[in-house]
């Protein structure tokens, strides 16, 4: 990371935002009555995005977020997050593809309203080509518009030693956590959706009861949440459903109704149990079928232990070339015992801070990593370099960064006699 920044926002000098549909990303709907279509089918499907944000000195990109559907500010903070990158860097773009979830497209329910109207706007494409009271009982494919919006958290930089150019991309769009920034660009593209229904005759009995149980277990996180599923019918059925973690639908799952019998009653149930790995906070968990029917919501609130920096280390690769200016790539990696975030500074043996920063410390697998890289261009150094914590300065690592520089030769040739020649 570069500086030391304070709350004062960047001055822009260009941003753009562009998203790209490439063919067959597409968006399914269905129709659980055989009436209107009201559901839209989770998949991933692959999307191009083409983004440039460049500041004016001594400004840089902090952070930056892609949301679903139109917002601005902190606002972005209500809307889907779909990728996220921790920057730092005054000139940064981005040109890339990623995964579209649109299991995360939110919808308007009878217990609910959705916090944009991307998927509304979906439903009602297809819907408005219903004519009169006809029932959904035929395919139909268009075009709709789906609005995105880039938001970019800017600063400026007070105290500087080199120039970097920031970290890499990081796509996970759940974690850190990110409301939005200062500066925003929203873009529109056309995606194509297929409006599948199901006929009366072809939808699923709806279940006679839904019910769901979660638990958690462990001192440690993240931490181990167990969800289980509880699906009766009145027949043989095989059913389809989904598990919805903090609003987000998981994959569906499909399994064979089993027979149980008690007290002289015979039933079918599906009994599905669903493992999860959870960070520190609440978090709310949901079955619901596809084709109607779904469990009350039930909560986990998750503690973790105080959060602590367990480890942190400093890397320095070294150009391999004679001459300078060399690039130095630092690295500096911090791992923790959960999410949270780790102010740290990087110095010289004398003292002289060079960079300090925040290490946004987020989950990766079952670890929970930050990585803070700066790419310089230096001349000669050798001096042990520091990294430490701000709130806990014992920790930390210190590594040597040497780098050295070879002259080269220069002078004038001159011939005084055969076999005698001098430099000068």
């Amino acid at each position: 990371m570069t500086g030391v920044a304070n709350a004062e926002d960047a001055s822009i000098k260009h941003i753009s935002f562009k998203i790209t549909v490439p063919y067959k990303s597409d968006i399914t709907v269905t129709s659980s009555n055989g009436e209107r279509w009201d559901t839209i089918l989770p998949k991933t499907v692959p999307l191009w995005v083409d983004l440039e944000v460049n500041t004016r000195y001594p400004g840089y990109v902090d952070r930056a977020g892609v949301y679903l559907g139109g917002c601005s500010k902190t606002g972005c903070g209500s809307n889907p997050r779909l990728l996220y990158w921790d920057k730092n860097s005054r000139d940064w773009s981005f040109h890339g593809d990623f995964n579209f979830d649109t299991g995360r497209i939110p919808v308007t329910t009878t217990t609910g309203i959705a916090t944009t109207d991307v998927g509304d706007a979906i439903l009602n494409a297809c819907n408005a080509k219903l004519q009169g009271e006809e029932a959904a009982t035929e395919v139909i494919s268009l075009g709709v518009p789906v609005t995105a919006t880039l938001s970019v958290n800017t600063r400026k930089q007070v105290l500087a030693m080199w120039d970097s150019t920031g970290t890499g991309p990081n796509t996970d769009p759940w974690n850190p956590p990110f409301d939005g920034g200062d500066v925003s660009k929203t873009t529109t593209f056309i995606m194509k959706v297929d409006c599948l229904p199901l006929s009366k005759a072809e939808a699923p009995p709806k279940p006679m009861s839904v019910d769901i149980r979660v638990a958690q277990k462990g001192n440690s996180c993240p931490k181990d949440a167990a969800v289980t599923a509880y699906i009766d019918y009145d027949k043989p059925m095989t059913g389809r459903f989904q598990v919805v973690h903090n609003g987000k639908a998981g994959e569906t799952i499909e399994i064979k109704a089993r027979e149980v019998s008690f007290a002289g009653k015979t039933w079918y149930r599906i009994e599905r149990l669903e493992r999860y790995e959870v960070d520190p906070g609440k978090h709310d968990f949901q079955i619901k079928v596809i084709g109607g029917g779904e469990s009350p919501t039930r909560s986990l609130d998750v503690d973790c232990p105080p959060f602590k920096v367990t480890s942190a280390w400093l890397k320095y690769e070294v150009e391999d070339k004679d001459t300078c200016p060399k690039k130095v790539v630092e690295e500096a990696t911090f791992h923790a015992n959960g999410p949270g975030v780790a102010p740290y500074r990087i110095k010289t043996q004398g003292g002289l801070v060079v960079t300090q920063g925040t290490a946004h410390i987020a989950r990766e697998g079952d670890n929970y990593v930050a990585k803070a890289t700066r790419t310089l261009s230096m001349g000669a150094f050798d001096q042990m370099m520091q990294l430490e914590l701000v709130n806990d300065p014992s920790a930390g690592d210190q590594k040597p960064l040497k780098v050295e520089c070879l002259d080269a030769l220069s002078g004038e040739l001159t011939l005084q006699s055969p076999g005698v020649n001098s430099c000068k």
